[in-house]
């Protein structure tokens, strides 16, 4: 049996970071140029106007729709990811994460459910985190609604290069086999300035 692969990869993303704003700037160019797509300030390196939302403060496709606050904005999203949204404008003080451009972002990916029940996906997402971050502490665990759809939050808390995280990670179960994660990351350092703002936006995540 196929195992849940984007439940991973929604973590793991985090420490891409650093290879992101290559990639923006190298993959995304042309896009960027052609298609009038903008990226964070604090990657292309200043703090215009384009830190505030290209397209309204709304995220939807075929699938899925949620809102954002202001001052979060869309990006374009890295391949297995189905949208990111980062927030601009942040006061990041820790040298380290500096190095890895790092931004606090959502990420929202698409899965399977493969079969599991709503336990062992929870048990899955524990033990394969826990096998790649040796240490991880989780938190605040429960399953809830969302929208109408059941639906499983974690928190995780790690470091990783000297740089301390915290990760919200929300399992939201879509029609038929359909999972949906949204992956909320951040430093532990401004965990609290947010947790609002996850939140919120969590509420509005809505599966068509």
């Amino acid at each position: 049996m196929k195992k849940p692969f984007s439940l991973l990869i929604a973590v793991i993303v985090i420490f891409v970071i650093a290879a992101m704003a290559y990639w923006f700037l190298t993959t995304q160019s042309n896009i960027l140029g052609e298609n009038n797509l903008s990226v964070p300030g604090e990657i292309l390196g200043n703090n215009s106007n384009q830190n505030q939302p290209s397209s309204g403060n709304v995220f939807a496709n075929d699938n899925f729709s949620l809102s954002y606050p202001a001052g979060w904005r869309q990006v374009p999203a890295m391949t297995g990811i189905s949208a990111m949204i980062t927030k601009g404008n942040e006061n990041i003080t820790d040298p380290e994460a500096k190095k890895m451009n790092f931004q606090t972002y959502l990420a929202v990916s698409y899965d399977s459910v493969e079969g599991k029940t709503k336990e062992e996906i929870a048990e899955y997402v524990k033990s394969e985190v826990a096998a790649v971050f040796p240490g991880i502490v989780f938190s605040n665990e429960k399953f809830s609604t969302i929208n109408g759809r059941e639906a499983y939050s974690l928190e995780m808390t790690f470091s990783k290069s000297g740089v301390d995280f915290h990760v919200l990670e929300v399992v939201v179960w879509g029609n038929e086999n359909d999972l949906w994660i949204l992956s909320f990351n951040t430093l532990e350092e401004l965990w609290q300035n947010y947790i609002g703002e996850f939140e919120e936006m969590t509420g509005t995540f809505i599966i068509k």
